[in-house]
């Protein structure tokens, strides 16, 4: 098994795993954060959801539902027609997860339950967490929040091309 570590918000979290093909997708995506320190968090993504057909259904993130089963306790499920099927589990006090992978949705899930994890502790810690982007102009910093889609990146590119 392989660990691919990323440094998100001064947060290392593990990533373990046997799915090559995941790693190298994970890889790619972060490569600016890829980090050798000690893990902050580590998140194993093991096995696979028997029914393969859920995952045509799995289309955003709003289809995911995280589940608070004590205070330190999350659990994250995916609900259709009536039947629930667990996904994941993160434990915010051990800073320890597991996810079960859905085919053709294994970067999309890993990638929610990344967020999912990382907000719970940066709550933890007093902290937030934001969807955003950023840009220094003319000395001065600027934030952009937003959904994904709503010209975040957009308006940073466009400022660095104006310097």
């Amino acid at each position: 098994m392989s660990i691919l570590k990323i440094k998100i918000a001064d947060i290392i979290i593990g990533i373990d795993t046997k799915n090559r093909d995941l790693l190298d997708q994970f890889r790619k995506y972060y490569r600016h954060y890829i980090s050798k320190n000690k893990c902050d968090i580590l998140i194993k993504v093991c096995g696979k959801i028997n029914n393969t057909r859920i995952g045509r259904y799995i289309n955003k993130s709003s289809d995911l539902l995280w589940k608070k089963s004590n205070e330190n306790i999350y659990d994250l499920f995916f609900y259709h027609k009536g039947n629930a099927f667990h996904l994941g589990k993160w434990n915010l006090k051990d800073k320890t997860g597991y996810l079960k992978l859905v085919h053709n949705k294994e970067s999309f899930l890993l990638t929610d339950f990344l967020l999912g994890c990382l907000t719970s502790y940066l709550e933890k810690k007093d902290g937030l967490f934001f969807h955003g982007s950023s840009v220094i102009y003319d000395k001065k910093g600027y934030v952009f929040l937003g959904k994904s889609g709503s010209g975040k990146t957009t308006v940073v590119k466009m400022a660095k091309k104006e310097n």
